[in-house]
């Protein structure tokens, strides 16, 4: 609050009545005005204006911490895990705290932080100052993204190619189906035997989980006939 006053011929404090150009609330500068607020002929007065500024105040953030690393979410969105805010005076008045990646995917290197404010009086403020986190910790990592198999139950021996039998897939973080890649180690599944089959590919966003399963193709079984004893 501002107050002025005179001094009496008694040496007592005479209080002036103090008026402004304009609302004197926000941050900028003011013209004040002292006049009396009881007329007394017996005193002129002088030196009765002056100029104020209210400073923009400037917001403090404390423990702000930020987790340097996820799980691919398809997003560039970092987590703050905690922060303290302090010199907002203002109830209307929030300040928003951004952490980004400089990329969604995996491979992601830096974060971004950034600070806005929103509020009536959110102009009587000043933002911290936008930095990077730049580390060798940071990094979004792979979605863990399970492998499902379609096969027959059971194979054999029919001198033909079961290659196409077999699919795997696995499911984006959207829930669609994701097809894969195959390798049998051979051109075709036809002989009896035992194979390894591999399933590859996709989005590098996502690591495979049970992507490898063994196919036994059975021999065929032939019943002997007119086996006798000369």
């Amino acid at each position: 609050m501002v107050k002025a006053y005179y001094l009496n011929d008694l040496g007592e404090k005479v209080y002036l009545r103090v008026s402004f150009d304009k609302t004197f609330k926000n941050a900028g500068l003011y013209f004040a005005f002292a006049s009396m607020i009881e007329t007394d002929g017996n005193y002129e007065l002088y030196n009765t204006d002056k100029y104020f500024e209210i400073q923009l105040r400037q917001i403090e953030v404390y423990n702000l911490i930020v987790g340097e690393q996820k799980t691919f979410d398809g997003t560039d969105i970092a987590h703050i895990i905690s922060q303290w805010t302090t010199n907002i005076f203002d109830a209307d008045t929030k300040l928003i705290i951004t952490a980004r990646y400089n990329s969604p995917n995996v491979g992601a290197d830096t974060i971004y932080m950034s600070f806005d404010i929103t509020g009536e009086n959110s102009a009587n403020y000043i933002l911290p100052l936008d930095y990077t986190i730049k580390n060798a910790n940071i990094k979004i990592n792979p979605y863990i993204a399970k492998v499902y198999w379609q096969r027959e139950s059971s194979y054999v021996y029919n001198n033909q190619d079961y290659t196409s039998t077999i699919k795997a897939w696995y499911k984006d973080i959207h829930g669609n189906n994701i097809y894969l890649d195959l390798d049998f180690g051979v051109k075709a599944l036809i002989n009896a035997g035992n194979y390894t089959v591999y399933a590859f590919g996709g989005d590098s966003n996502y690591q495979l989980s049970d992507n490898v399963i063994e196919i036994v193709i059975e021999k065929v079984k032939i019943q002997v006939y007119g086996l006798n004893v000369a």
